[in-house]
């Protein structure tokens, strides 16, 4: 059970830093668009990549499963609090624009996730 809520937390982690990266720069998507996705992208990675990191930081082993659980996990939180934060606000995105022009981007975090305890998996058993 503490697992989850550990799990939920560093979850909670990887949407928010994006999330205030673009309400911090929401004008930009309306006079440099490309501009912001990209620099949404790299926070995304930049984010999912460090929070992963420091869950592996406090295993002793991981799996290539425990990746793809965070990542999933991660994801499904993000979609959840985004889709409330854009369909409860001001924005009131429809939910298929949104997964269109943001939802979509979350994928990154289980691709991330599991390379990340993929190469942990590797390096922990010296190949």
């Amino acid at each position: 059970m503490a697992e989850s809520f550990r799990i939920a937390g560093y979850g909670l982690s990887c949407w928010f830093v994006p999330f205030a990266v673009a309400m911090a720069l929401y004008p930009l998507r309306v006079t440099h668009r490309p501009l912001f996705e990209s620099v949404l992208a790299v926070t995304l990675a930049a984010t999912g990549v460090g929070v992963m990191s420091a869950y592996l930081a406090r295993k002793t082993s991981t799996s290539v499963e425990r990746g793809l659980l965070c990542g999933l996990a991660w994801l499904g939180e993000s979609l959840v609090l985004d889709w409330l934060a854009f369909s409860l606000g001001p924005m009131d995105i429809g939910l298929v624009d949104y997964i269109q022009d943001i939802g979509v981007a979350y994928l990154m975090i289980p691709v991330l996730t599991v390379g990340l305890a993929w190469q942990a998996k590797r390096a922990s058993s010296g190949t």
